[in-house]
């Protein structure tokens, strides 16, 4: 089963999946960027491109979904 940020049609699915409202998650979002910027040194994208494979996950907010989604569910 593939999960995406685009499959949430509305509030609550949001809710449900990450935990956080959609506003929450944009502040949380601009915060994680910087914070895997300052970890890595460079952007996702910018990090992806040295590598051959096509990777599953493409983006930061796909990152911090995952992340959180993993978190709330218990996944791990």
């Amino acid at each position: 089963m593939k999960l995406t940020i685009k499959d949430l049609k509305n509030k609550r699915q949001g809710r449900a999946a990450t935990g956080l409202e959609e506003h929450q998650f944009k502040q949380l979002l601009k915060f994680y960027k910087v914070s895997y910027e300052k970890k890595y040194g460079a952007s996702v994208a910018a990090r992806q491109a040295e590598i051959e494979v096509t990777p599953s996950l493409q983006a930061e907010e796909e990152l911090l979904y995952f992340m959180l989604f993993s978190l709330k569910c218990g996944l791990t």
